[in-house]
């Protein structure tokens, strides 16, 4: 049975396929399963900006933020072939 481990990858960094690979690749040497966890990058730059132009709440702009975290790991999963978003 394989050994997960978490790998955060920064929000910059979702766009390059070429660090996915490296990681699956270090992933598979050592028999271990990676669970990614993306930052927002500019998703989350985009709410930054919005809460402070509009004023909503802290509560709002968390969730903005985690959903701009869940479209990072969207585009980020087509850099991985078999990959399943949780």
């Amino acid at each position: 049975m394989k050994k997960h481990v978490v790998v955060k990858i920064g929000g910059y960094y979702i766009y390059d396929r070429e660090l996915a690979k490296n990681i699956i690749t270090i992933a598979n040497k050592f028999k271990i399963s990676p669970i990614f966890v993306c930052g927002g990058g500019v998703f989350a730059n985009a709410v930054r900006e919005a809460y402070l132009a509009h004023g909503f709440s802290s509560k709002v702009a968390h969730y903005a933020a985690i959903k701009a975290m869940e479209i990072s790991a969207l585009i980020f999963s087509e850099n991985i072939m078999n990959s399943v978003l949780y």
